[in-house]
């Protein structure tokens, strides 16, 4: 008989001073997870010493822990797979009283690799750095992200597990932008950076579709060639009429690439060299409290561009409040992102607003009420910005942004459970508003983690309105935290209505996976690089 099955044969056996812990490990299609680490530490000292039991799961993924009562920690990890919530290191509190018998299942995602070759345009092989991206939403836009950093060998050869999805690879070799000698307005070519399988840029690249334990095999980048260029300027402090000589940053348009320059001359110049064609964005950050900022926009096409001049002056400070109607509990935390480069900038929960010196540009502004509260409106300089929470700051140094927020908020709380009847532990649920709720977080998508019995719960910060909630079986948390793709599976989730004050209780069965897979595959295929 496998051990696992005898496990729960005898578990009712375990002597009555003790709690036993019995749990097995599979794949999402039923198929067992041998050798996974599995760990249950002691949380409650007042047993006295604290222990820690360790052990791999069975050939049939199965394990048993027989314990004291007292409050525990449980852990699974295997190298290689990912746990449910997508997550590397599962872990959960458990409090187990005499004679406790414990029973769960965890579900586990193979990894899958990508390996291959990098070489030259000759075919001679490249020791250089590789990055995997994928396409991911950050702050409910689709943008590329980062997913792994490895490096070449000697021979060129690479080797990467990710989790399944759609991923775009690159080589690169890192250039001096700050020495070496100025090429004097004639560019010269140099290997930049590649996508797969020879592109120079990502929409031209060919994308890798990963399955759960799929090798790829073969894929090889031959590193192409560029000319590049220097970029020259002076930083001016406009306030003071003097140079600037510190602080200054560069970086592309998509926010990434981050530059300091910091080899700039007493008289605010400055070169950069190296660079492929491409928009720059050149950045004076404050070096002190309500310090001068300043921005510019840089395009580099075919010649080195020279004579640019970055302004550095005043910026924009915003304060405010945050209060509640009704006079009681006034917690919020504001976040403003720049709008030009993503940049978020925030984080304030108390009844005074306060943002530092701010670059000039516009922002968008997203809040996120207090339990038992939401937002009942935002406004700018005395305008109501509620329904369109942006804030252009290209002319004004200050301004005043007030937050009212209601203690009359509604909640949501109920139990996930499979088709099979058992409770669906660790699942991610998501509500969102059928109507846009712009300036709340993520647009007023929430989401949590059910229980170890399937439990889930969203505190009483709900304004009122249709909402769709959802469980998923397994999806990449970024997707479940985008209000445009999860907007795409409504018709697999529950619409409710809320009222102010109002509870609702559901009981979910999790979105399938293929389902999942099938839509996030959809909106890829329509999502053309950029």
């Amino acid at each position: 008989m496998r051990p696992f099955l005898l496990a729960l044969l005898f578990a009712s056996g375990a002597a009555a001073q003790n709690a036993r812990v019995v749990g097995r490990a599979i794949t999402y299609s039923g198929e067992p997870v041998p050798d996974v680490t599995v760990a249950l530490g002691e949380t409650d000292p007042k047993n006295g010493p604290l222990t820690a039991n360790y052990l791999k799961t069975d050939s049939d993924g199965g394990f048993v822990f027989d314990v004291h009562p007292g409050g525990w920690m449980l852990g699974l990890d295997k190298e290689g797979f990912l746990a449910e919530g997508h997550i590397q290191h599962l872990t959960m509190p458990l409090r187990l009283a005499a004679g406790d018998v414990r029973n769960f299942t965890f579900r586990f995602t193979p990894k899958g690799i990508i390996s291959g070759r990098v070489v030259d345009s000759d075919g001679k092989p490249l020791n250089t750095d590789l990055v995997v991206w994928t396409y991911a939403y950050v702050q409910n836009r689709l943008q590329l992200a980062r997913v792994l950093n490895e490096r070449s060998d000697s021979q060129g050869n690479f080797h990467g597990r990710v989790p399944p999805g759609r991923y775009y690879i690159s080589a690169a070799q890192s250039l001096p932008h700050e020495s070496g000698p100025s090429v004097g307005g004639l560019a010269r070519e140099e290997p930049v950076r590649t996508y797969y399988p020879s592109a120079l840029a990502i929409h031209d690249a060919t994308p890798l579709d990963l399955g759960a334990g799929e090798e790829l095999l073969g894929i090889d980048i031959r590193m192409r060639k560029q000319p590049l260029y220097s970029l020259r300027g002076r930083a001016v402090d406009t306030a003071a009429g003097a140079a600037w000589t510190r602080g200054v940053y560069l970086k592309n348009d998509r926010n990434q690439g981050i530059l300091p320059i910091s080899k700039i001359a007493s008289d605010g110049r400055f070169e950069v060299l190296n660079l492929p064609p491409g928009t720059y964005i050149l950045e004076a950050q404050p070096t002190r409290p309500n310090g001068p900022v300043g921005r510019v926009v840089v395009k580099i096409t075919g010649s080195d561009v020279d004579g640019v001049v970055l302004p550095i002056g005043p910026g924009s400070e915003i304060a405010g409040s945050i209060k509640s109607e009704d006079g009681s509990g006034n917690h919020a935390e504001i976040t403003l992102t720049d709008m030009e480069t993503n940049v978020v900038i925030g984080g304030h929960s108390t009844s005074e607003v306060r943002f530092p010196i701010l670059v000039p540009g516009k922002y968008s502004v997203s809040v996120k009420a207090g339990n038992l509260a939401y937002v009942s409106s935002v406004r700018f300089n005395g305008q109501d910005i509620t329904a369109a929470p942006e804030l252009d700051l290209s002319r004004v140094t200050s301004g005043t942004l007030d937050v009212l927020v209601s203690s009359k908020g509604a909640g949501v709380e109920g139990i996930v459970k499979y088709r099979s009847g058992e409770p669906a532990l660790n699942t991610l649920i998501c509500i969102w508003p059928k109507l846009p709720q712009p300036v709340n977080a993520y647009e007023g998508l929430q989401t949590v983690t059910t229980g170890l019995a399937g439990e889930f719960g969203f505190s009483q910060n709900l304004q009122p309105g249709d909402y769709y909630v959802a469980a998923w079986e397994e999806i990449d948390p970024a997707l479940a935290r985008s209000i445009d793709f999860v907007a795409r599976l409504r018709d697999d989730a529950q619409l409710i209505t809320l009222k102010e004050g109002s509870h609702a209780a559901l009981e979910l069965i999790p979105v399938e996976r293929e389902r999942i897979a099938a839509e996030a595959s959809r909106l890829l295929n329509e999502h053309k690089p950029d």
